[in-house]
């Protein structure tokens, strides 16, 4: 059984409540990015790549939900980071 740490938790519960529009091009530039981050990025990663690409926190979280929601990516409650699934990013 997965247990969700109580930040990552917070985030997923928060989610819908933050739910926001993104396009097909901001989708692909996160996935861009965690992909030549080695396809998983942690907080401190998301936090210092993203703002620069104009990509801030409530998008990040829709984008990655959703890549979630979709087996496209994985949340690894122990170590506190995202990986993209082989799929799309090999």
């Amino acid at each position: 059984m997965r247990v969700l740490s109580p930040a990552l938790l917070l985030v997923l519960l928060a989610a819908p409540a933050l739910a926001q529009e993104y396009t097909e091009e901001q989708k692909a530039l996160i996935i861009a990015t965690i992909a030549a981050n080695g396809c998983t990025i942690d907080e401190a990663g998301a936090e210092r790549l993203m703002p620069p690409l104009g990509i801030d926190q409530p998008l990040f979280i829709a984008v990655t939900s959703d890549l979630e929601e979709a087996g496209q990516a994985i949340f690894s409650d122990e170590t506190e980071t995202m990986t993209l699934a082989p799929e799309i990013c090999p």
